[in-house]
């Protein structure tokens, strides 16, 4: 009994430890972690993007958030802006998380694509993903549609 209930506590410290989240601001690490719990619940298949694309989730002071490194076979970092934090919406955090692994994804592959179709992509998904989500803010489907609104009128 003892060591069934020893793994159910120690199994959630274990669902995320391919992403190494860093620490920052007050308590950022605990909403990235609230985010992939909630994609992962949402909808698996983008927390696998997520997973299999990102090896680790940073933050920064800057206002939109980014990535970095990766590569052909190589994981990078998702980097989340302290403006996206600042909303205090997960959904926002979660919009983030797929925006930017989908971008990461495509850079493992090595598809060549220009930055609008990049973008035009990443945005797709990210819309996809917030469809499936239940009360996501009208603002953030609407940022979407509006991006890909945008990236479609400028073509590639």
């Amino acid at each position: 009994m003892l060591k069934n209930l020893l793994i159910i506590f120690i199994l959630p410290i274990f669902s995320t430890a391919q992403i190494k989240i860093d620490r920052a601001g007050d308590f950022w690490e605990v909403k990235a972690q609230m985010a992939l719990d909630k994609i992962k619940s949402v909808d698996p298949a983008y927390y696998d993007i997520i997973v299999n694309s990102c090896n680790n989730i940073s933050f920064w002071n800057g206002s939109f958030s980014t990535n970095s490194g990766g590569g052909i076979d190589t994981k990078g970092t998702i980097i989340i802006s302290r403006r996206d934090i600042q909303y205090d919406d997960i959904d926002n955090i979660c919009a983030v998380l797929v925006h930017e692994s989908f971008h990461l994804m495509i850079r493992m592959s090595n598809q060549k694509m220009s930055e609008n179709e990049e973008e035009l992509v990443c945005y797709r998904a990210e819309l996809a993903y917030l469809l499936k989500v239940p009360g996501a803010g009208d603002y953030l489907i609407n940022h979407a549609k509006k991006q890909i609104h945008r990236r479609m009128s400028i073509g590639n």
